[in-house]
């Protein structure tokens, strides 16, 4: 969410390239805005958003995005494995999670493909089965 946004940029660590994005790409992203906007029709009531920690959510709503709830799968992953889970990637290793095909481009759409495939298993997994 980028595109004429000043003020509600974070720096990421290493910048562009550590991202595995190309810093034009990330120049020409959508006006904040238009980003919000965007979300506010994409979103439903009782959605639930997730994320690996609480970095995106930090971000969402320091853009000004409201998030009805939200879910860190790493708090839920450490629970579910009674101990730290490290890392995205290592996380998805030790509860089993099959590498899925990347979503978009770079870093973010392999992170991406990776958070929704861990998403899935921790909702199984946390599953209460139906009592007699």
């Amino acid at each position: 969410m980028g595109g004429g946004a000043p003020g509600h940029r974070r720096a990421v660590r290493g910048g562009p390239r550590a991202a595995g994005a190309v810093g034009a790409s990330l120049e020409a992203g959508e006006p904040l805005d238009a980003a919000r906007e965007r979300w506010g029709r994409f979103s439903r009531e009782g959605d639930v958003a997730c994320g690996w920690g609480y970095f995106a959510r930090d971000l969402a709503e320091e853009a000004g995005v409201r998030l009805s709830e939200f879910v860190d799968l790493r708090l839920t992953a450490g629970r579910l494995l009674k101990g730290r889970v490290g890392g995205l990637e290592q996380g998805a290793l030790k509860l089993g999670v099959a590498a899925a095909p990347a979503w978009a481009p770079g870093r973010a759409g392999r992170r991406l493909a990776v958070l929704a495939a861990l998403a899935r298993a921790v909702l199984e997994r946390s599953r209460v089965p139906a009592g007699p």
